[in-house]
This record gives C-alpha cells, structure tokens and sequence, in this order.
C-alpha cells in the first residue's frame, strides 16, 4: 500500500499536479501464529535395505535399517591393523566408524571386529569385516558383517 500511495505522490509531482503527499502510516501485524512443525520419521522414509534384529547381515557403503529398534546404521569408515607374526603370518583386525541414526538423533560407535558397540538402546556386534575391489571406483570398499540386538 505504501508503495502505491508513493508512486502515485511522485507520478502526480512528475506531471506537474499539485504536489499532495498523503501521509502512509504502517501498521504492524500481530506476530504468525506458531506453526506445528511436522516432526519428519527418517525410518518411515527409508527405502533402503531392512534386516530384523538378532541376525547377521553385512553393512557396505550404503546404509542398512534394522526393524525393531528402527536405527539406520551406515559404514563411516574401516581401520585396518596388522600384525605380522614371527612365523611370518599377518594377522588383520578391522575397527568400524558405525554412524547409527534414530530419528533425527545420530551416533558414532567405534566397533573393534570380534567387539560390540552400543548406541540408542541396541548393541552392534561385528562379526568380521573385509574389503572389496571396485573396478569403478579403483579403491578397496570396506564391509563389516553385523549383528544388532536390542537391550
């Protein structure tokens, strides 16, 4: 409104009217109600794979929900040790960076292969781990095979 009333003040001062200038006042509206914000269900929306608590399943570069906790849980990333024997023998141990999501809510759990991590109420158990070549990408991709149980 304000700005009609000044285009209107300066194209009647441009054409040589008279030179009437109405005074625009502003009047503040009241604060927006508050809008309910819609709380957003990560699991509900996720449409990768699904496994159930309690058995093994292997966790590589894409994230992978468990049914019953509802956690989303995803491979940040594999350490790798090794250690060479006297007998000449390497022996390899894994430590997974597990990112595990509930809800909007995420966690880091450090899990060492043969260990159990816990985050949000369930425990993560790696059973093994191990790399595999990608053609595409030329790089080695992590795996963990997992269990989650609920506490």
């Amino acid at each position: 409104m304000y700005k009609l009333i000044a285009s209107l003040a300066l194209l009647l001062t441009a054409c040589g009217g008279p030179t009437v200038v109405a005074e625009a006042r502003y009047v503040p509206r009241g604060p927006d109600a508050p809008r309910p914000q819609k709380e957003t269900d990560f699991f509900a929306e996720f449409v990768g794979d699904h496994h159930p608590t309690g058995k093994v399943f292997r966790l590589q570069g894409k994230p992978v929900a468990v049914d019953g906790p509802n956690v989303i849980l995803t491979l940040v990333k594999a350490d790798w040790s090794t250690i060479t024997a006297p007998g000449g023998k390497e022996h390899r141990e894994a430590t997974a960076q597990i990112m595990v999501q509930q809800g909007a809510e995420s966690h880091s759990v450090s899990v060492n292969q043969g260990d159990d991590g816990v985050a949000f109420n369930v425990r993560i158990t790696v059973k093994g781990a191990g790399e595999d070549y990608n053609k595409a990408r030329l790089d080695y991709l992590p795996w963990v095979d997992c269990q989650v149980d609920a506490l």
